[in-house]
Order: structure tokens, then C-alpha cells, then sequence
């Protein structure tokens, strides 16, 4: 006779739903934080000409800047209200609340 090996309870396949939902919410954060920073940095290339020393600094400056908004030095409002106040640009439609 032969025992079953692949048995699960209502909680056991509750946490193998939890943790794949969670891996793919993840594999998707990469795909957009990847787009996020390659997208502006083709602009900054192919429209104002940088090269890879600039493009290095924006990599180290988008860097600190997702680590501060990470270790909520500053919130994505607060950045927001900075660059609408200095530039006249609207965030309004673009940002949540």
C-alpha cells in the first residue's frame, strides 16, 4: 500500500497561497522598479545626452532617494510638494491623495 505524500490542510495550502502570492507581488515590484529606472534614464540619455558618468549619478541619487522614502525620511508627497512648489509642474491625477 501506498501512503500519500502530497496531503495538505486548508492551512497548509492557505500559507503555500500566501507565500506565492507574495513572490509574485514581489517579481512584480522588481519589474516596475526596473521600468522606473531605466525608462528616465533612456530619457536622459537619448534626449539630454548624458553619459555614463551622469547616468551613474542618477543611479546612485535614485538609490538614496527610494532608501529615504524606504526609511520614511521623507514621503513621496512631501517630494512631490517640493518639485510642484519649485517648478510649477502639477503631481495632481499622478499621485494618490
Amino acid at each position: 500500500m501506498r501512503i500519500r505524500k502530497n496531503i495538505y490542510t486548508k492551512k497548509d495550502v492557505d500559507i503555500i497561497r500566501k507565500t506565492e502570492f507574495e513572490e509574485g507581488k514581489n517579481i512584480g515590484l522588481d519589474i516596475a522598479l526596473q521600468q522606473l529606472i531605466v525608462i528616465p534614464m533612456m530619457f536622459l540619455r537619448d534626449k539630454e545626452g548624458y553619459g555614463g558618468g551622469r547616468l551613474e549619478n542618477f543611479i546612485d541619487y535614485f538609490k538614496m532617494t527610494m532608501d529615504c522614502l524606504d526609511d520614511e525620511r521623507v514621503s513621496l508627497k512631501e517630494m512631490a510638494d517640493t518639485l510642484e512648489k519649485e517648478t510649477k509642474i502639477s503631481f495632481e491625477g499622478i499621485l494618490n491623495g
